[in-house]
């Protein structure tokens, strides 16, 4: 019985590093916006303030999604 019950966290854990992998590969937080764009992050804010970089909160979290971001770069 602890075996399986072994086997079976081992398995989810196994899932959910892929499922976290594929979630970064997508959705952006501002910190790494700014990572990757090298911007301050107030110019990103504004950004968003004026309506020029879409984002969505999500559990707290400002993220933005890549294509938006790239989206933003190529205006």
């Amino acid at each position: 019985m602890m075996i399986e019950l072994n086997n079976v966290i081992e398995r989810l854990d196994r899932i959910e590093s892929k499922i976290d992998r594929k979630v970064d590969m997508y959705w952006l937080s501002l910190s790494d916006v700014s990572r990757v764009t090298s911007l301050s992050r107030s110019t990103i804010q504004r950004a968003i303030a004026k309506g020029e970089l879409k984002t969505v909160l999500h559990g707290g979290k400002r993220m933005v999604r890549k294509e938006w971001l790239d989206k933003w770069i190529g205006s």
